[in-house]
């Protein structure tokens, strides 16, 4: 031991807190919060008092089959180079358990400090992305994924709704009414900003955090009334938003009747029209395929924008479909006439991928349900997987034809992306190669990197100690290990070292790092 225990001490609570607040603004910060955490441990010696600690502690011993998958598929990898940076990126699952697992607990004060201070930097964070939302607003920015550029967009939106936990359990321990009041401010702030960015996995995980809130509060109840009337609210919450979600659902397909008998066959300029009535698409109550005149379309456009009409923009969209998605909205005609009456926020609009007029307002939350809808029935309609959306449903299919070809030990940690090429290459509905990507499913990428056998092992590194350690009687364990099992169905969170140092460390601090049942109060 260098220094003295209380130096030590000092030092490891400094680097998870670091680790911690550096999460949502800086991936070098992070990176050094780790290499703090390590070094400290190295230099503390103890080792044969750790030695017996791990010896006993089951838990963290099967914690560490997470790690397993990788180990054992990298052997067969023909990539080497690749399999030793997922090795590298993975470190920190190994790693950071181990170390906060042979330390001491962080008493009531230390964690609360913690937290504290993650809260303030997911504020900070929070305050840049409302600060570029505006440049989302006018057009300068094309995507939502762009407003916030330090990390993925929705690893932020996790780390939004576990701040929010946060300071939901640490109210239930601050009795002061200023302390209530500004964490109550600051948590409605969060919920304003991920309604405003539509991120689709931060307002679940705020679902989910609804739910297991309810689930404790109904518990803590005495009366048996009250938790029959609390159940009732919160089922009355839900069957609000099922019937809210219904009514948007059934806004995108209304349809504004059409006497197709009587379609005028010529333009204003003597140009026929084109009228397909068998397509079912529409935009904004109104058919996309109605009224359709290519040539003064594609002359009109090229006059007035710098785009050709028969090219793609930035974000790989055909400016063509744009345009004559957003005259439809607009229930203009898709000729010449329709395109003059555009003004210039509207071609901006199209010019950066905005097919409809309903963009204008881009704070509107139906956006991303219409968003969602149409890239639904494009794929059912024509078999098109471009959208987020259904772009998931093509990577999931590639990833389980890999995974069937090698279904009992997997490709290799290093040869994912190879196996998921050659499945892109030989579906029969075609995603553009820009798109080839990973399965977008955590459970998914480690089946097919160490098959089956790799895939249980996994999950026994994840289930096995949480449930052990009764993370499922405390609040904050059992939601954030939730909130990371339900996001590893529609992404790869440790596929990314933001990702994969989250998981790792609040995981570790929430399962090793803290005695929940001797903590007074909360949840």
């Amino acid at each position: 031991m260098i220094f003295t225990e209380k130096i030590h001490r000092a030092i490891y609570w400094f680097g998870l807190t670091l680790t911690a607040c550096a999460l949502p603004v800086s991936f070098y910060f992070t990176s050094v919060g780790l290499i703090v955490l390590a070094v400290n441990f190295l230099c503390q010696g103890q080792w044969r008092g750790r030695w017996e600690r791990l010896r006993t502690n089951r838990s963290l011993q099967l914690g560490m089959l997470v790690y397993a998958p990788l180990v054992l598929s990298f052997g067969y990898s023909a990539d080497y180079a690749t399999a030793l940076h997922r090795l590298q990126l993975w470190l920190p699952l190994l790693l950071v358990p181990l170390i906060i697992g042979l330390n001491d607990p962080l008493n009531r004060r230390e964690m609360q400090s913690l937290l504290v201070l993650f809260v303030l930097s997911v504020l900070t964070a929070s305050i840049i992305a409302a600060c570029r939302l505006p440049l989302y607003y006018s057009g300068a920015i094309g995507s939502i994924r762009e407003v916030y550029y330090y990390i993925s967009h929705i690893r932020f939106a996790l780390m939004v709704v576990l701040a929010i936990a946060a300071m939901v359990y640490m109210g239930q321990q601050w009795r002061k009414g200023w302390q209530r009041m500004l964490m109550l401010l600051v948590a409605l702030w969060f919920v304003v900003l991920l309604l405003l960015m539509r991120v689709v996995t931060g307002l679940f995980m705020l679902f989910w955090l609804l739910v297991v809130l309810a689930y404790f509060k109904g518990r803590a109840m005495d009366n048996a009334q009250h938790r029959r009337m609390f159940c009732a609210v919160c089922a009355s919450f839900v069957l609000v938003m099922l019937v809210g979600g219904a009514m948007l659902c059934r806004r995108y397909y209304r349809l504004e009747p059409v006497d197709f008998k009587s379609l005028p066959e010529f333009t204003a300029n003597g140009n026929p029209y084109t009228h397909d009535t068998l397509r079912p698409f529409r935009e904004n109550g109104h058919r996309t395929d109605l009224l359709v005149c290519e040539s003064e379309m594609r002359r009109a456009w090229n006059a007035r924008s710098t785009f050709d009409y028969d090219e793609r923009d930035n974000q790989h969209q055909e400016i063509s479909s744009t345009l004559r998605r957003y005259l439809t909205s607009l229930g203009l005609p898709k000729d010449s006439f329709g395109v003059a009456q555009l003004d210039s926020l509207d071609q901006v609009l199209i010019e950066t991928s905005h097919p409809s007029v309903l963009y204008r307002n881009k704070r509107n939350p139906y956006l991303r349900i219409y968003e969602t809808l149409y890239e639904f029935q494009l794929y059912m309609f024509d078999g098109h997987v471009e959208g987020s959306t259904v772009q998931r449903l093509a990577y999931i299919s590639a990833a389980a034809r890999a995974f069937a070809q090698k279904p009992l030990f997997g490709v290799g940690c290093g040869d994912l992306q190879p196996a998921l090429d050659v499945q892109y290459e030989q579906s029969t509905k075609r995603l553009p190669c820009e798109f080839w990507q990973k399965p977008h499913n955590q459970y998914l990428t480690v089946a097919v990197c160490a098959g089956l056998v790799g895939l249980v092992l996994f999950l026994v590194g994840m289930i096995v100690p949480f449930v052990r350690q009764r993370g499922y009687a405390h609040f904050m364990p059992l939601f954030f290990w939730g909130m990371m099992f339900l996001s590893m169905l529609s992404d790869d969170p440790l596929e990314t070292h933001t990702g994969t140092t989250l998981m790792a460390l609040f995981g570790a601090l929430f399962i090793y790092g803290y005695n929940w049942f001797a903590s007074d109060g909360g949840l």
